[in-house]
């Protein structure tokens, strides 16, 4: 069975998009809500922070500590995104119109939905 793509998803709250996901995907079955909503951290500060951690956070993964036996080490704070386009045209033109008209534009575009992320030390670095 086919799904319709669904607009306007990030803008849902995080119980409606739970809701959207239970009905188009698992039959409306109230068991894979309690599921989802399980995991959410009491703690609504604590919470909110896990919430930020992603785009369009539904619940919370917990994973089992263990002692020893190996270390970690930060690599980068980064985050990459993604966007493709398919578009049938000469490479050197397309770069060309990029880099000298299109990218300036992109971020003047984006600076009132990155002026938060820009306020703690991210947002758009490249493009």
């Amino acid at each position: 069975m086919k799904r319709q793509p669904i607009e306007g998803f990030s803008k849902l709250s995080k119980q409606e998009k739970i809701n959207w996901i239970v009905k188009e995907y698992l039959d409306s079955n109230p068991y894979f809500t309690n599921i989802l909503q399980q995991y959410w951290n009491d703690n609504s500060e604590l919470q909110k922070l896990h919430d930020e951690f992603s785009e369009n956070t539904i619940s919370n993964f917990y994973m089992p500590y263990g002692i020893g036996g190996f270390k970690t080490t930060i690599i980068n704070t980064e985050k990459l995104g993604h966007t493709h386009f398919i578009l049938k045209a000469d490479a050197v033109k397309i770069i060309h119109f990029f880099n000298f008209k299109l990218k300036k534009k992109l971020f003047e575009a984006t600076e009132s939905i990155t002026a938060n992320m820009r306020k703690r030390g991210g947002g758009i670095l490249n493009i």
